[in-house]
């Protein structure tokens, strides 16, 4: 028999820790019921496949060992958490789910994005990202449209 065997596990993985982490998989348990087991496959899988990715992304990111690998994990654990805010929307009007249900996941998913901002920290503004900044505020000076004016 070996010695490890019977005891409980005492040390954890650096995700285990995570606050976050913990709250993802309570999140993943609880939206799971949301959707009636006949309802709509391709939400369901939507659904399922957000919620594991916020919780494999944070434990991918607690992992990693250098900053920027870090962040990224943990900015796209958040975009999977904006995606499921979006997919409680559609379950919400659709009527799909109960809105007060919806709306406690949202609470949830809401509080996970904060969380993962906290983790993630700053933006980084890349030499590409200004680029693109720049181009979205030139098309939305009202000087700069069509007819209005010239392109500079």
């Amino acid at each position: 028999m070996n010695q490890f065997e019977n005891k409980p596990a005492t040390v954890q993985l650096s995700h285990e820790s995570l606050d976050v982490y913990q709250l993802a998989l309570k999140f993943h348990l609880g939206v799971m019921t949301l959707l009636p087991q006949r309802g709509p496959p391709t939400l369901r899988d939507q659904l399922e496949r957000a919620s594991i990715s916020i919780i494999l992304n944070i434990a991918e990111g607690a992992g990693r060992r250098t900053t920027p690998d870090r962040r990224r994990h943990f900015v796209i654990a958040q975009g999977s958490t904006y995606e499921f805010a979006a997919i409680l929307d559609i379950l919400r009007l659709r009527k799909i789910a109960q809105p007060s249900r919806c709306i406690a996941a949202r609470n949830y998913a809401v509080r996970i994005a904060q969380m993962l901002s906290r983790l993630a920290g700053p933006p980084r503004w890349g030499v590409a990202s200004r680029l693109t900044l720049q181009r979205s505020m030139m098309f939305s000076d009202p000087s700069c449209q069509a007819g209005k004016g010239h392109v500079r």
